[in-house]
């Protein structure tokens, strides 16, 4: 099921599950290069902005709230894309998705292609004023995946069909307080087994708005990874900001494994066991957006490995110096 320390919740094989900084097993799939492909190209009937409807099929970067269940994962080196069919109603105030998608299949050197039949059906809402000063986000979402194609996240364990309901809820509370929650149940089956799992995200922040750098503090818990996070943002500058965070991660049970963002499993359920606790992480960073299309970010990642860890991998203690610059177009 769900979550990660990076971007929290997930439809398996569509976001991020536990992943620690400095993955000690790499993922089977996807690639972590991919020096050139076609990442979006699509036709749309209508216009997004304007109007009640329109319609997209092609390629398309799927970002739904805050990317929790399904997104493209830009901080990743391989970033997530489908091939999609959409169609958006948005009438005032309120945006409902209703979309058949199928993500790309990333391989170096070759224009990527979606596996056939590993496939993705979705309708994802937004209500802007259901309640005061919030949005209100609920959807469902129905993954199916052949049982003759070797995915990473059904580990040749046969055809998956899998259903992932929940909501989200973001909005303000007397002007400086925030808050994020999210929740959501996942059921179906992988081949003979059955699927029933949950997860959730809570996050609160205070932002002091009358000082300078305007700080905001924040504390976050998420729960399949089990994973707590208390963090500040400060703005540094009209394009800078600077984030530090502690992370705390745990797994659920020590009957869990550790997943790649790919969904394939980083470290295998540890039989012998006697703990649950990955670790704590520290990171900083800072990122400058030079315009609306151009974002750069520099940062640093020091992994204290946990007990789980250590019996698990005879992991070490990890560093993780790391730079990107996003264009969007």
């Amino acid at each position: 099921m769900p979550l990660a320390h990076l971007r929290p919740l997930q439809t398996s094989g569509f976001s991020d599950r536990v992943q620690t900084a400095g993955c000690f097993r790499s993922p089977t799939a996807p690639p972590y290069q991919n020096i050139w492909d076609i990442r979006e190209a699509y036709a749309r009937l209508g216009n997004s902005n304007d109007g009640w409807i329109d319609a997209v099929v092609g390629r398309q970067m799927f970002s739904f709230g805050d990317e929790r269940v399904i997104g493209p994962s830009d901080w990743s080196n391989m970033g997530r894309t489908f091939d999609t069919v959409r169609l958006d109603l948005h009438p005032t105030n309120i945006k409902v998705s209703i979309f058949a998608a199928s993500v790309i299949n990333a391989i170096d050197g070759q224009i990527d292609h979606h596996i056939e039949g590993n496939n993705i059906y979705g309708i994802y809402s937004s209500f802007a004023r259901l309640i005061p000063h919030a949005t209100v986000e609920p959807y469902v979402l129905w993954r199916v995946a052949p049982g003759n194609v070797p995915l990473p996240e059904t580990q040749g364990r046969g055809h998956l069909d899998e259903v992932t309901s929940g909501a989200r809820i973001a909005g303000t509370l007397f002007d400086n307080f925030d808050y994020d929650v999210e929740m959501n149940k996942q059921t179906g089956s992988l081949g003979p087994y059955s699927i029933d799992a949950w997860a959730g995200h809570w996050n609160v922040g205070y932002t002091f708005k009358n000082v300078p750098l305007q700080p905001r503090t924040f504390i976050e818990y998420n729960y399949a990874s089990e994973d707590i996070r208390v963090g500040v943002n400060e703005k540094l500058a009209l394009k800078w900001t600077l984030t530090e965070m502690f992370n705390d991660l745990w797994l659920a049970t020590t009957n869990d494994a550790v997943y790649g963002s790919s969904g394939a499993i980083a470290i295998a359920a540890h039989p012998g066991a006697t703990s649950n606790h990955l670790g704590i992480e520290l990171d900083l960073i800072a990122e400058y957006k030079q315009n609306s299309h151009v974002d750069y970010g520099f940062g640093f990642t020091h992994l204290f490995t946990g007990q789980y860890l250590n019996e698990a991998t005879g992991g070490k203690d990890y560093n993780y110096p790391f730079a990107y610059v996003t264009y969007g177009f």
